[in-house]
């Protein structure tokens, strides 16, 4: 093997972006090397530059679409422009009839802050890092009751737009920031959060009322912690109770949390944010529950569990407007506790566990659904696949209203007098998600024999009929709903359909004029693969795979193969939907350039039942970083045009990790890996996740230091290519900085791309382009494919 140079290497032309690269470590020559780098211009319609330079690689992209409270409407953000420094998208807020679909223009940022800059809090910034958000303009807002109104939050004060006026007003003006705002049950009050403590405003007097008070560095109210937030999907820290005279809200006291440090070098002194954070075995925060009157007065405390060993997963209040329906996790997440507590008294009772035997962790999800009679709609993977069960109001078991071989994804709507719930689904297996409805009164679910508790039979009716992923935000009253859907070569498009046919009645957005119909884009192949081990033999086993041919192909030709990967518990990406913030357009320009692109979900991954995810547990990356080695072996029985000398793989957050444990772990496979925001070691990331699949270091050691690369570093020979945002608050710059040490140590430099100021999305537009022409620069000097044109 030789080592390479560095020619090719790019670095950006944009001043606010700065790569750092280390020589790479040495290149495996093909059989057949000698074969030409290929011209951009020569790959195809496509670019790096034109899939994410503004308007964007999504085409017309809804964003936040809701429902007008009366049906008549739907109010969405939609981009208007790029902003001049940055490069995002700054986002205006539209409304659209859902009879016709006619749309209007209702507002931008810039007609509320009158030319000033906009700005972000510290919460407001935290915030959308776990949400994954860069666009700039209206990110947000809430319909009023009536429907009337729309509440908008805005560079740290808040707004209220009239809808039939046209016309909007400021609500606060304070030197400090107002913070996730919602309106009271009849709309007569706003509650938000302002330096950490909950506040009240009268919208008719302009009154503002303090409802707590010492919050200070490590003790904050009405918020979701780190933890809430990135994993347990809980992103509020109060609720309005359904009378408008009560709140429940949380008390976060984060004393015993280790904190964090991130820097950001483009301040003059260096920009430094301290972020408490856990890592596995750390303490959490204890978070306490309290209710609170709407005017003020003394807060009682909810009887609940707290302390670091404890989670609050879910809040909500209960139809009978007394108790709340509170969902603790204890923190090795084997079960979860729904506790009816009295509002006004603190009291709590235990209403039932959601629990099985040989259960390794319990999914969270937010499928309690109340319905008229008292009984509930509850979802569970108890049979081995998750499904809805109806319970009764004591909390017990009636019967189960889904049942068959396949999982429920979420429970969308429910119509009680017509007797359906609605629900999506991979009820026709793991490549497409769909919507569905069945019985409430279990019929759907087949009969039910003596003494056995799960249906035989199970009998559901399909109501999306486009193939793809299907995404449905029912109307208030259930008869209509919005369908978000897509495929691999299709960017999503948003339409209205009828409840109980399924029939689309209109676009919102049917979003054609985009790249991806300029691009001719090729269609992938969905196939099931059998995986081969080390020695050659087939796995008993099939998994699912994707394969994207390049344009032209010649099955006579060997082709390079690229691999996107992804992995962990529940993960897929072997899917027909479309891959958004441009990987799939980009998977699209490097088949143009001759690479054969392959996915495929090992062990782990979805839509295959409780069992089949629970095989990774305590050796989280190990068993699915063996199966995409598998899997390459599969392709080449499969495709013999593949090239097994030349096979690379990439991925991102987990996927990078999964490619750097590829490249350790099964290094005679693989010629190449890239990984973006990579976890190196478990020991580094949060205790939630982590936990949940790993237990702790110290119940586990033998775990983390089997799945860690950062510990192998001296197997990585071959290239390499490592990027990162240098303010990562999710996947933090510890771990690829401890493995380029490690590489670095080991003899086997990565090469390397630093991205300031940049957090795990790597999101505006300057960044992500020189982050993807570095990624197409690697792959095409190190795996040398041809043009697959003429």
């Amino acid at each position: 093997m030789k080592r390479m140079s560095a020619e090719g290497r790019v670095l950006s032309r944009v001043l606010i972006f700065a790569a750092v690269t280390l020589l790479p470590s040495c290149e495996r020559t093909s059989e057949r090397a000698g074969r030409p780098a290929v011209d951009r211009e020569a790959a195809g319609s496509i670019s790096v530059a034109s899939i994410f330079a503004p308007p964007g690689p999504d085409g017309v992209l809804l964003r936040q679409a809701a429902w007008r409270p009366d049906g008549s409407a739907i109010a969405f953000l939609l981009p208007a422009r790029t902003d001049s420094l940055t490069g995002d998208e700054v986002l205006e807020l539209w409304l659209a009839d859902p009879a016709t679909g006619e749309r209007r223009r209702l507002l931008g940022a810039e007609e509320l802050l009158g030319g000033a800059r906009q700005t972000f809090s510290e919460a407001e910034e935290a915030l959308r890092e776990r949400l994954r958000l860069s666009a700039l303009g209206i990110t947000s807002y809430d319909w009023s009751p009536d429907g009337e109104r729309l509440l908008i939050p805005l560079s740290g004060d808040l707004y209220e737009y009239v809808v039939g006026a046209g016309s909007a007003r400021r609500l606060t003006e304070t030197g400090a920031a107002e913070f996730d705002p919602h309106y009271s049950p009849d709309g007569s009050r706003v509650a938000f959060v302002r330096e950490d403590d909950l506040y009240v405003l009268d919208l008719a007097t302009r009154v503002e009322r303090r409802l707590t008070a010492g919050a200070n560095d490590t003790l904050r109210h009405a918020v979701a912690e780190f933890i809430a937030q990135e994993e347990l999907g809980r992103h509020r820290g109060f609720w309005w109770g359904p009378d408008g005279q009560r709140i429940a809200y949380t008390q976060v006291d984060e004393g015993r949390v280790p904190v964090f440090a991130l820097v950001d070098y483009r301040e003059p002194y260096g920009g430094l944010t301290r972020q408490r954070y856990p890592r596995p075995g750390d303490p959490n925060a204890t978070v306490r529950l309290f209710v609170v009157g709407a005017d003020g007065g003394s807060a009682v405390r909810m009887e609940i569990p707290s302390g670091p060993d404890w989670y609050l997963a879910r809040v909500a209040w209960h139809p009978n407007e007394n108790d709340l329906v509170v969902q603790m996790m204890p923190r090795d997440q084997d079960s979860i506790r729904v506790l009816l507590v009295d509002a006004a008294t603190g009291r709590s009772r235990l209403f039932f566990i959601e629990e099985e035997e040989g259960d390794e962790w319990v999914d969270l999800h937010d499928d309690l659904t109340w319905l008229p009679d008292g009984d509930f709609l509850w979802t569970s993977a108890r049979s081995g696949y998750r499904h809805i069960y109806r319970y009764g109001s004591d909390g017990t078991v009636r019967h189960p209203v889904t049942a068959g071989d396949w999982p429920v994804d979420a429970i969308e709507a429910v119509d009680p007098e017509g007797g359906w719930v609605y629900f999506t689904a991979q009820a026709d297996g793991p490549f497409e998600r769909h919507l569905y409805r069945a019985r409430l009164d279990g019929s759907s679910a087949g009969p039910a024999r003596e003494g056995v508790t799960e249906p035989s039979a199970a009998v559901h009716e399909r109501l999306s009929r486009e193939p793809g992923r299907h995404d449905p935000t029912f109307a208030p009253d259930n008869r209509r709903y919005l369908d978000t859907f897509s495929t691999a070569v299709r960017p999503t498009s948003v339409a209205v359909h009828d409840a109980a046919t399924g029939e689309r009645t209109g676009w919102i957005e049917e979003n054609r004029a985009s790249i991806a119909d300029e691009a001719n884009l090729v269609e992938p192949e969905f196939l099931w693969v059998r995986p081969r081990a080390s020695d050659g033999a087939a796995r008993p086993d099939s998994l699912p795979a994707m394969i994207l041919r390049p344009p032209g192909f010649d099955p006579d030709r060997q082709y390079p193969v690229l691999v996107y990967t992804y992995g962990g518990p529940g993960a897929q990406v072997a899917v027909n939907g479309w891959l958004s913030r441009g990987r799939g357009l980009w998977h699209q320009l490097m088949a143009g350039r001759g690479f054969i692109v392959w996915s495929c979900d090992g062990r782990g991954s979805g839509a295959r039942g409780k069992a089949w995810i629970e095989t990774v547990y305590r050796r989280l990356g190990s068993l699915e970083t063996e199966d995409q080695a598998a899997c390459a072996r599969g392709l080449w029985e499969l495709e013999p045009a593949a090239d097994r000398a030349r096979m690379g793989i990439w991925g991102w957050s987990f996927g990078g990790y999964m490619a750097a444990n590829s490249l350790a772990r099964e290094g005679d496979v693989w010629a190449a890996a890239a990984a973006v925001a990579p976890v190196t070691d478990w020991r580094d990331y949060d205790t939630a996740y982590t936990e949940r699949y790993m237990e702790t270091p110290a119940e586990n050691p033998s775990g983390y230091d089997e799945t860690a690369p950062v510990r192998f570093a001296d197997r990585m020979t071959d290239p390499f290519f490592l990027a990162y945002g240098l303010t990562d608050d999710n996947v933090h710059p510890v771990h690829s900085v401890r493995l380029v040490d490690a590489l670095i140590a080991a003899g086997h430099p990565p090469e390397v791309h630093v991205y300031p100021g940049r957090g795990h999305a790597i999101g505006d537009p300057p960044a992500r382009i020189a982050l993807f022409e570095a990624l197409t620069n690697f792959f095409v000097r190190t795996l040398q494919p041809m043009s697959s044109g003429p």
